[in-house]
């Protein structure tokens, strides 16, 4: 019983407090990441694309374990600027960019 006593650890409620604190700032982190993923696919026109056939593509860190998919490949319009693409990189890091030109108008014949 002697030996449990001192193997038992010890903290302070200060230690308990910063750690956490550190661990709801990390989760928060990646919360707001899927808020942008989701805000990005509401107000751009883009196609996302997820591989049927090959191994799925999983989302990055641990933005799976709150239930956000990977893409492989995410098609944007290409009068973009290039800070536009970067922006996009961040977001989605697991997947491609494709440029493709998206035309809001009607074919008419």
């Amino acid at each position: 019983m002697k030996l449990f006593r001192h193997l038992r650890l010890r903290f302070s409620i200060r230690a308990l407090l910063v750690s956490i604190a550190a661990a709801a700032i990390f989760l928060a982190y990646h919360v707001h990441w899927i808020v942008q993923r989701r805000e990005f696919f509401r107000t751009q026109t883009v196609a996302a694309f997820e591989a049927r056939a090959a191994p799925a593509t999983p989302a990055p860190g641990l933005l799976a374990l709150f239930g956000e998919r990977g893409f492989t490949q995410i098609a944007m319009n290409s009068n973009l600027p290039k800070a536009e693409y970067a922006r996009v990189m961040s977001y989605f890091p697991e997947a491609a960019l494709a440029d493709f030109c998206f035309y809001n108008e009607p074919i008419i014949e």
